[in-house]
């Protein structure tokens, strides 16, 4: 007679988890294990992972992640989401404000199933010509280069009367940092616009 599997002897408040729990959000164990990644981006990976499904990338809201992780903070699910990306495990396709972004998994060493420098190219950027509406493919280094021109003419477009949105970088950017500094630029726009109306004031007087 085969014996019977031992089980443990547990008290009133207690109970055996196994095979308890209907539905689960699997982290791999190579992920898990990773020192290079917070546990919160450990379990957005496994989130993700149970979202794609057989469809192969998965496209949830950022609220509905929110609410899945038990956070409220925006930020710090984009630092998260931020962490999985540097380690090249999540390509993340961002199509517009308010609308989902598509997640995709990439293949690393780090899970098996690529060798090590078998994917890793330089992070290119869409960049669009402001005046041409010329898409083009640059690598961050070009992109800011690019952005700086475009910076530049809409510092004297505006100076001129010409008003439009201010830029924003093809690259990703610390937001922070970026607000940070594009205040100080269109402060600093504004102050010309001001000293240039009040020279034109005076010759006007005159």
């Amino acid at each position: 007679m085969q014996n019977e599997p031992k089980k443990a002897v547990l008290l009133p408040d207690e109970f055996n988890p196994y095979q308890y729990f209907n539905s689960f959000w699997q982290v791999p164990k190579e992920i898990a294990s990773h020192e290079g990644l917070s546990l919160g981006a450990k379990l957005l990976y496994g989130v993700l992972i149970g979202l794609c499904g057989k469809y192969g990338t998965a496209y949830p809201s950022h609220e509905k992640l929110r609410s899945m992780l038990g956070i409220t903070g925006e930020k710090r699910l984009y630092r998260w989401q931020r962490e999985l990306e540097v380690a090249n495990l999540i390509r993340v396709n961002q199509k517009g404000r308010g609308e989902s972004n598509n997640y995709y998994f990439r293949r690393s060493p780090l899970i098996g199933n690529a060798y090590v420098g078998e994917f890793e190219t330089e992070q290119r950027y869409k960049y669009v010509n402001k005046q041409t509406k010329v898409l083009k493919l640059v690598n961050e280094e070009e992109g800011r280069w690019l952005y700086d021109q475009d910076v530049k003419k809409w510092k004297i477009d505006m100076v001129n009367g010409i008003e439009y949105p201010f830029p924003k970088p093809c690259w990703r950017y610390d937001r922070k940092a970026y607000g940070i500094w594009k205040r100080k630029i269109i402060k600093e726009t504004l102050e010309d616009i001001e000293v240039l109306k009040t020279i034109e004031n005076g010759l006007t007087a005159n």
